[in-house]
């Protein structure tokens, strides 16, 4: 048929596959001219060339432009002077606008936007506001061409006034250049006997692009009268089903149409499923069909699907336009190896992503011939999928359990680390320069080697940084043109100066140069890592005071650039985010410039173009490589896989919800085919159900977290499980249940932990896990014990050679950490966790700061010198509030040290006994070391602090070995002071055996982890009954908003073997209360009775 479209339909792409090869397979008359087909997506691209040169064998010269690139293409063969980029792209008409919404004010019209526009000193809202107009007048010129031809005749409604003159003012002097305009009069060209300047493509095919506005639908019209035209479309079913509806849809027209009585009975459902989802693709066939001449001669080819399961049957009942929901027949029974259709309902993301892997596990060995590249996972959030995604995919160890997998469609903004790390940067610039923000852009691998730092030198800086007292700020002007008090203490450049001066002259940590105080901990290897970080520093201070002022975007452009190669040196991983940073910053040079911009803008406006920008570029990876394919949830997925997982179909994520905004005049007049999200989701959603051959999986979050109270899913899964619920049948069940079994054989409601006891017992074979590590957590869990895999082999083998060889100082180390000792035997490590660098200047010394000033105080009140002359020092060390606040701190230390001083002076003051050298042999064991601060009263030890159990401990071992080495005329009392008290050990003379039981316990805790814990311990020691501290000091309390951590939390080796036990049967536990009394009752006995 001469001048119509050729359309050939199918419910399988794979036979449209077949159709476009038989039509591709003749030889154009021009063998060097390339075949032209337009897709709507590069992974639909990447699978029909590969589908064609599996089926032609060979398959090259060919090209695959987007709908929008190819309708540009013809028009500038028809036209060849309109520009190559169009000038009514939405960016450009961004800027454009950027300076005609400003002009506009003074117009009556224009007052909602000036009312808007009122409070907007960063000018972000401007742009965004000039974005979104921008974008509706992009879809005007697509969807509603004729008002716009309508506002350059002069004729707008009251409604749209304002938009009306800014489109005559956008447009003036380019009228002809929109698509609109362009449109009418391509028609006009190509329907006439005129030549065309340019040649067009002799054959042009679409292929298997859901649906299409009329625009596109009108230029591939016209161009069917000049050259061959070839649609290729997904149809879902092989019967006319364009004028059916949703039930809702019939429920809706009979209640506006209340006259017309036989309403109900003509309107037809046909297939529920297809009624309800499939709303897209109805009204784009019905528009084809009903406006434009095709040529169907070679018909459509269409293919029951090979297969007996639920899935299948669904897929059947759309194809043949039946509604599957009448009469149960015994041939819907499910059967109870069926896996084609499968649910999940999940507590978190991650507990989807866990699920998928053991059920994906499962279909590989189960369904024949399964492999990776046969099956296709999608999400509507992929970015906040990808994490999991990673963790549980990436992350497991055993090859058996390990499937390939990729990541596609995730956005530069999310999945980019060089462009994260570049926004992080743009942040950092206009922050208040946190010390925690500066370190982590440091960490940053290619910040780290653009400035020459290793670990070891990250490492350093790190230290550096927290010890120098730096937490915010660049300097006292930079706090005060913050509107912020002009002090220095605690700012990047006192704790720079400190660094520095540090290194050029190491001073002894308490005197002033030029009124720094040098940071002497600068070790020799670390000294070469001090310039990156000094260089890193300076040059962020430099570009953050350089970027204060308004710039135009060429200059704003030149400084990204700028800001690119001074802090990245990107390595080949990244070089795809590295070169779009790049042509990014030329676009943004480029658009504007073409546009005609020549305001400034902020860095605030520039941040948000940018981020604009990434949030739609996508990193180009991951689709179709032979792996399972993780990908977004986009239109024109419907390319088929053995297996389709659909994973975040939660009720009100999916499908999406667009709320237009309040001047959208589409909105306000809807017509059919315009764009509407909704439906397009919805019909992804059938396109998905139809392009899976062997199963489809669908997952959402099912069941809170937080109390496991039922979530619905996706509203698009609750009318697929309607559906189900009404086609099928459980055998032995009463028809007054068939609903809730069905539903029940497809949907699986998972557990909160993936080490549930369920997942491995052979009674609930709905669920189950192939993870041989949560079988071990679970098998700990159903015994009632707190091991796990590490505690395997236990109890290890007694310590021999040097490990029987000991000091008082490891002895003393075991004994506040039996547990951590043990791992350290075993040859384990815990990974350590950074200690968090702090933002905040000090508002009080905190306790460990405090601790180590007072003990220097003490010292030097102990020697008889006053401590003024080391106040300056003291302040300087950035551990104390800044200005009077810290002088007021300090003196209220000094107080408190000189009272303890004055209490201990007196003991201390008797003369000294030459220390004490130990060698001795316990319990098979050698023990050395050295004992001081021995005078002729005995052993004295201090400190300026309340009185806690390992400082009670530590003077009983000392006092023990005293006792048992000292030489004849020692004495062997001892005396421990603190703060709140002190104690006094009298002479002992069995001293011998008691260190033999600690020489014990320190041999079986090498064999296995004690529970002993010195401030636990001693609680339960001191109250043996029942003791209303004793969870507190373990597991930690709050008091107002501060959180004091527990014993248990403070030393992570005690939570690895003890955390998971409920506190009640760790304290009830023989073990515990025995190791308790064997280590403190001896001490208690002992004391003088005064202390006890």
């Amino acid at each position: 048929m001469t001048g119509a479209i050729r359309l050939y339909t199918s419910n399988r792409l794979e036979l449209l596959a077949e159709q476009l090869a038989g039509v591709v397979a003749a030889p154009l008359a021009d063998p060097f001219e390339q075949e032209v087909i337009a897709v709507q997506s590069r992974g639909m691209e990447r699978w029909l060339a590969m589908q064609l040169a599996g089926k032609l064998g060979v398959w090259s010269n060919c090209r695959y432009p987007f709908p929008n690139t190819l309708a540009w293409e013809m028009f500038r063969l028809a036209f060849p002077t309109i520009p190559e980029d169009n000038p009514y792209a939405t960016e450009a008409m961004t800027w454009q606008l950027m300076e005609i919404i400003p002009r506009c004010f003074a117009t009556p019209d224009f007052a909602p936007l000036c009312s808007y526009l009122t409070e907007d000193p960063l000018g972000v809202k401007l742009f965004q506001l000039a974005g979104a107009i921008a974008d509706l007048f992009d879809q005007y010129t697509l969807f509603r061409p004729e008002m716009i031809r309508a506002w350059e005749w002069g004729v707008s409604c009251e409604c749209c006034s304002w938009q009306a003159e800014l489109w005559r003012r956008l447009a003036k002097g380019k009228k002809s250049l929109h698509r609109g305009a362009l449109l009418g009069n391509f028609r006009k060209l190509l329907r006439s006997d005129a030549h065309l300047p340019g040649k067009l493509p002799a054959r042009i095919s679409v292929f298997g692009i859901p649906s299409l506005p009329p625009y596109h639908v009108e230029i591939l019209a016209a161009l069917a009268s000049r050259c061959e035209v070839n649609l290729f479309l997904l149809n879902p079913s092989s019967k006319h089903w364009f004028q059916i509806v949703s039930p809702l849809e019939k429920v809706r027209k009979v209640f506006k149409n209340p006259n017309q009585p036989g309403l109900f009975d003509l309107l037809e459902v046909g297939n529920p499923l297809l009624a309800s989802l499939g709303g897209q693709g109805r009204d784009f066939f019905e528009m084809l069909y009903e406006g434009y001449r095709l040529d169907e001669g070679r018909g459509g080819r269409f293919a029951q699907p090979d297969r007996d399961g639920m899935l299948h049957k669904v897929q059947s009942d759309i194809l043949g336009l039946v509604d599957g929901t009448g009469p149960r027949e015994p041939s819907l029974e499910i059967v109870a190896a069926d896996r084609s259709l499968q649910v999940h309902s999940c507590h978190s993301p991650l507990r989807e992503v866990e699920v998928l892997h053991d059920r994906l596990l499962d279909l590989f060995e189960t369904v024949p011939g399964l492999v990776p590249r046969d099956v296709i996972v999608m999400t509507p959030q992929i970015d906040d999928y990808a994490p999991f995604i990673a963790a549980v995919f990436g992350g497991v160890k055993d090859s058996a359990r390990r499937i390939p997998y990729a990541v596609a469609d995730r956005t530069l903004a999310s999945g980019g680390s060089l462009v994260r790390a570049f926004l992080e940067l743009f942040d950092i610039l206009d922050s208040r320069f946190e010390a925690s923000r500066i370190m982590d852009l440091l960490e940053n691998r290619f910040v780290a080697a653009r400035f020459g730092l290793d670990d070891d030198g990250l490492a350093a800086a790190r230290r550096w940084i927290t010890e120098s007292g730096i937490r915010w700020g660049i300097d006292a002007a930079d706090r005060q043109e913050e509107g912020l008090p002009p002090f220095a203490e605690n700012s990047w450049t006192e704790g720079l100066d400190r660094l520095l001066l540090g290194y050029a002259m190491p001073g002894d940590g308490t005197s002033l140069f030029s009124g720094i105080l040098p940071f002497s901990d600068i070790e020799g290897g670390e000294a070469r890592h001090l310039g990156g970080v000094i260089t890193f520093a300076e040059a962020l201070f430099a570009r953050h005071r350089s970027q204060r002022t308004d710039c135009t975007p060429t200059e704003w452009a030149g400084y990204l650039s700028e800001l690119l190669a001074t802090f990245f040196l990107p390595d080949d991983e990244v070089q795809a985010e590295h070169l779009f940073l790049v042509s990014s910053f030329d676009e943004l040079r480029k658009k504007s410039g073409d546009a005609g911009f020549t305001g400034t803008i902020t860095l605030a406006v520039v941040r948000t173009w940018l981020m604009e920008r990434l949030s739609t570029a996508g990193v180009a990876e991951g689709f179709l490589t032979g792996r399972v394919t993780f990908c977004a949830m986009l239109p024109m997925r419907s390319i088929p896989f053995r297996v389709v997982a659909l994973l975040g179909m939660n009720d009100g994520l999916f499908p999406r919800q667009h709320r237009p905004s309040g001047f959208d005049l589409m909105a306000a007049a809807p017509k059919r085919c315009d764009r509407s999200i909704r439906n397009e989701d919805r019909y992804l959603f059938l396109e998905s159900l139809l392009s899976a051959r062997d199963a489809l999986y669908i997952s959402f979050i099912g069941q809170s977290g937080k109390d496991n109270a039922a979530m619905p899913p996706s509203v698009v899964v609750s009318e697929l499980l309607d559906y189900a619920e009404r086609a099928f049948m459980v055998a032995g069940v009463p028809e007054n249940r068939q609903r809730d079994a069905v539903r029940e054989r497809i949907v699986v409601k998972h557990r909160l932990q993936p080490f549930h006891k369920d997942y491995f017992t052979p009674t609930a074979k709905r669920l189950f896990s192939y993870s041989a590590e949560n079988c071990a957590a679970a098998g700990s869990r159903l015994s009632g014990g707190g091991e796990t895999a590490i505690l395997a082999g236990l109890p290890l083998k007694l310590p021999d050679g040097d490990q029987r060889q000991l000091t008082i100082d490891q002895l003393l180390a075991f004994l506040g950490n039996p547990a951590g000792a043990f791992l350290k035997r075993a040859g384990i490590r815990i990974e350590g966790v950074e200690p968090p660098v702090e933002d905040r200047e000090p508002f009080a010394a905190n306790g460990l700061d405090s601790y180590k000033l007072s003990a220097e105080l003490v010292t030097e009140y102990l020697a008889g010198r006053d401590p003024v002359d080391k106040i300056a020092s003291f302040l300087a060390r950035g551990v104390l509030p800044p200005a009077g606040p810290g002088r007021a701190a300090l003196a209220a230390l000094r107080e408190r040290a000189g009272h303890f001083a004055a209490v201990v002076a007196p003991f201390a003051a008797l003369p000294a006994l030459e220390p004490i050298e130990i060698e001795c042999v316990i319990s098979g064991c050698r023990l050395t070391g050295r004992l001081t601060g021995i005078n002729r009263d005995g052993l004295l030890r201090y400190r300026c602090a309340r009185l806690k159990a390992k400082d009670q401990l530590s003077c009983w071992v000392h006092h023990l070995f005293l006792n048992l080495c000292a030489p004849e005329g020692y004495p062997r009392r001892s005396l421990l002071v603190a703060s709140d008290g002190h104690r006094e050990f009298p002479p002992c003379a069995n001293a011998g055996e008691h260190l033999a039981t600690l020489v014990e316990l320190y041999l079986k805790g090498l064999c296995e982890p004690l529970p002993f814990f010195p401030e636990t311990s001693y609680e339960v020691a001191t109250n043996p009954g029942k003791s209303e501290k004793l969870l507190s000091i373990w597991n930690g309390y709050q008091s107002g908003k501060i959180r004091h951590k527990g014993e248990r939390e403070r030393e992570r080796a005690f939570d690895l073997f003890f955390g998971a036990l409920p506190p009640e049967d760790l304290f009830a536990s023989p073990g515990f209360r025995e190791i308790a009394q064997a280590v403190y009752q001896p001490l208690f006995a002992s004391l003088a009775k005064e202390n006890r």
